[in-house]
């Protein structure tokens, strides 16, 4: 198992950030807690279906906004019932008589989120009245979304670690011959190595000497397979 000791605490915002797969965020009317670029965000979805993102704090007495509930496409403080909407501007305060302004400091920053074919992603810098239509789609596995071909199988975790190393040890292609079984770590050799820009990342593409996966199988075994590890900004790998 890798250990990483250091955890990045700068990210590169330009880019959008991946919050999970598409089937696995959350569902209409629902609210959960998202840790991502070391904040604590509330995700929650409206009735039209459309995501809201925001931060995950209610500045009245600091409670977790996710614990609470969607309520007229706001989220609801579980502690006081303050309702706060997709763009983080407080709307409500039940302890106030009607008619009467809220707090004007009470706001809390929202984050543009878009579901695209596979992933859901956050925006970290676009702005609360950019149009979430015209921002554009990150890329994305485009096996991924080939159901002629491939099945695919979803889980997410969360790991601590320095994330910069995890997308630097997706991309070292010798450790194909270590992590993976189905390449020969008695024979790590790695031939051929090339690196390539693409317009949204970098790729590496090499060979490595494969191993059969039992006895039986070993006449069938080519001397050499090729592999391609592509990073795509900001924060995905992909191993092929």
């Amino acid at each position: 198992m890798l250990r990483m000791e250091v955890n990045r605490t700068t990210f590169p915002l330009q880019y959008p950030w991946c919050i999970g797969a598409k089937t696995n965020v959350v569902k209409k009317n629902a609210v959960k807690r998202v840790e991502i670029l070391n904040r604590h965000l509330a995700l929650y979805r409206k009735r039209n279906n459309e995501l809201a993102l925001i931060d995950d704090v209610c500045p009245h007495r600091g409670a977790r906004l996710s614990s609470g509930r969607v309520k007229n496409d706001c989220l609801e403080c579980p502690y006081h019932g303050w309702l706060y909407n997709e763009y983080g501007k407080l709307e409500h305060v039940p302890s106030i008589d009607k008619g009467k302004r809220v707090p004007s400091r009470a706001d809390i920053t929202n984050f543009k989120v878009k579901e695209g074919s596979f992933m859901t992603w956050m925006y970290p810098t676009a702005e609360a009245d950019d149009d979430i239509g015209h921002l554009p789609s990150p890329p994305e596995c485009t096996e991924l979304l080939d159901k002629d071909r491939w099945d695919t199988v979803e889980g997410q975790t969360i790991v601590n670690g320095n994330w910069i190393e995890w997308i630097m040890n997706g991309l070292d292609i010798s450790h194909i011959n270590f992590v993976h079984e189905f390449a020969d770590e008695d024979n790590g050799v790695v031939k051929d190595m090339h690196v390539y820009t693409t317009p949204t990342g970098v790729r590496c593409v090499a060979k490595v000497i494969p191993k059969a996966s039992t006895f039986l199988t070993g006449f069938l075994q080519v001397d050499e397979c090729e592999i391609t590890s592509e990073f795509i900004y900001p924060n995905s790998v992909i191993i092929k």
